[in-house]
């Protein structure tokens, strides 16, 4: 009679312990899910890039909060947790970057980290400036040699194929 009441002592432990792992795995997978979906791009067909404003010094759970407010990333806690794991502590780059809602988490911590994301050059012309003092302007902040920038200026193809709307009438 102890022998069958010992049996189902240890039949009941062994179905708790079974169910516990099961919980522990059924929710590790569940987890595993969510961060992997977390991790992914909001839309992968949405190649339109987006302004963001980061300024240099910017941490990275400030960096995660300007993010996920631009709808660029679903949780501000996955973006800091991948970032800890890349080793990315602060944002050390310029202050005006571009994103797109098709860039995964991962792939947004890597510009962050190499500094391969596409700036943003501010300037101002004042009315009645050469063509030649702008080209010394634009060298200065984009790091581009001044003759290049002056060619390019002059080159009246690439002007009109890049920088001006077809079909107006004058």
């Amino acid at each position: 009679m102890e022998s069958s009441k010992i049996n189902h002592v240890r039949r009941l432990t062994a179905g708790l312990i079974l169910a516990l792992v099961a919980v522990i795995v059924l929710s590790a997978a569940g987890f595993g899910l969510y961060f992997r979906q977390a991790l992914s791009p909001i839309n992968s067909q949405n190649k339109k890039e987006m302004k963001v404003v980061i300024p240099s010094g910017t941490s990275v759970s400030d960096i995660s909060r300007i993010l996920q407010k631009k709808g660029l990333i679903r949780e501000a806690w996955v973006f800091q947790y991948y970032a800890k794991i890349k080793h990315l502590n602060q944002y050390r780059g310029r202050e005006l970057i571009f994103f797109s809602r098709s860039m995964s988490i991962g792939q947004m911590v890597h510009d962050l980290e190499s500094g391969k994301q596409r700036h943003a050059i501010v300037l101002s012309v004042q009315e009645g400036q050469w063509v030649k003092d702008i080209a010394v302007q634009i060298s200065k902040v984009s790091g581009l040699k001044e003759q290049d920038v002056l060619d390019k200026l002059s080159d009246r193809h690439y002007i009109q194929t890049h920088y001006m709307k077809k079909n107006i009438l004058f």
